[in-house]
């Protein structure tokens, strides 16, 4: 919400590329460019994930991208039930995926077989994989339904 605040209520965009491999660039994601206002990068750390890499961020958290990335909040219909961060297998990002088949391989349902989720409006909620991956729900929690 303080990122949005001084992006003219835009929310951050999930990374940046065309900076040069191994470059200080080269990995600004989402969780990095909140970093100044977060001031913790324990926070974007998943204690439960042993996979991760944890010289880099969004350990575990991944990015609405397909429907958050850079979007005014205010052309987002539904923000309280839009989820722009919620936990995940291996990404850094859930986006750009056309179909609910296609969301359900990225989320992770290690707590309690659920996921704590960030919503657009800035609440978060645990909620369980069964309802986060549950077809009915996908225009619900996953496309935003943001205004043209």
């Amino acid at each position: 919400m303080q990122y949005a605040q001084d992006y003219d209520e835009r929310n951050p965009v999930h990374c940046r590329a065309g900076f040069p491999a191994g470059s200080p660039g080269d990995d600004y994601s989402w969780a990095t460019q909140v970093m100044p206002y977060a001031k913790n990068d324990q926070m974007f750390l998943c204690p439960s994930v042993s996979w991760m890499n944890r010289t880099r961020l969004c350990g575990g958290y991944g990015y609405n991208m397909d429907k958050c990335d850079w979007v005014s909040m205010g052309t987002v219909l539904y923000p309280a039930s839009t989820i722009i961060i919620s936990e995940t297998v291996n990404n850094k990002w859930i986006g750009d995926w056309p179909t609910i088949d296609q969301v359900v391989t990225g989320l992770a349902s290690r707590h309690n077989e659920g996921a704590n989720n960030v919503f657009v409006d800035g609440h978060a909620k645990w909620m369980s994989y069964q309802v986060l991956a549950s077809p009915s729900n996908y225009t619900i929690y996953w496309t935003g339904a943001t205004a043209q």
